[in-house]
């Protein structure tokens, strides 16, 4: 058997995204991990309801905006900080 596609999660089921609530702080406050837990929710909500694809970045901003943060330019840099991995120093 051959597969044209293979899809998976990356961000949950690979990655630990909860170290992002450390990052996001200087953006969202004492509140980040909280924050973070109800972004990436509606995240996968939005995925489960979305009729066709849309790119990972647009779902990743219009949850944003559904917790209600990414009208503004801290939302904007809350999703450039989720979308950007960050190089461990060895």
């Amino acid at each position: 058997m051959r597969f044209a596609i293979v899809a998976f999660d990356l961000y949950g089921t690979l990655l630990d995204v909860s170290g992002l609530a450390k990052r996001l702080e200087p953006f969202a406050g004492p509140g980040a991990a909280d924050l973070l837990a109800r972004w990436r929710s509606a995240q996968l909500e939005r995925t489960w309801r979305e009729k066709s694809y849309e790119p990972f970045d647009a779902v990743t901003a219009r949850a944003l905006e559904e917790v209600g943060r990414a009208s503004s330019e801290s939302g904007r840099a809350i999703c450039r900080t989720f979308l950007t991995p960050r190089r461990r120093s060895r």
